[in-house]
């Protein structure tokens, strides 16, 4: 399940740059959905590129892709592997700037995880909250 309907309020870059409080949800971004379906299309394509290879792999690959486009504007996409004692996580993160920028963006959140060498299963919103 993927977090949408977010809206960034902070300067420099979307994933790691200082940010202001927490992301917000606000209702009209939530229902601009066309930008938010591409967002997660485009997290469901380098999942589906990415997911065969090892997960070694996963960041460089993600790392070395052409950021795409929506509506002229480039999408800024993040991709982090992290563990602990018992599982694997991956955090998928999408960006697309309000014209505005550096003012925010529309964000899509996507999550997976497994135990082992189990199959990757996606996060809950509420494990995918834990992540902001």
């Amino acid at each position: 399940m993927s977090i949408k309907g977010t809206v960034w309020l902070q300067f420099g870059d979307p994933f790691d740059g200082p940010r202001f409080g927490p992301p917000l949800r606000l209702e009209w971004a939530a229902k601009d959905s066309g930008i938010f379906k591409d967002l997660e299309l485009l997290i469901a394509d380098v999942y589906k590129t990415i997911a065969p290879q090892p997960t070694t792999v996963w960041e460089r690959l993600a790392e070395t892709a052409q950021p795409p486009t929506i509506n002229g504007r480039r999408v800024k996409f993040d991709l982090r592997l992290f563990a602990n004692d018992l599982e694997e996580f991956v955090l998928m993160r999408a960006f697309l700037p309000f014209p505005a920028w550096p003012l925010g963006g529309w964000v899509v959140f996507e999550g997976w995880k497994r135990k082992g060498e189990e199959a990757w299963t996606p996060l809950a919103a509420e494990e995918l909250e834990k992540t902001w």
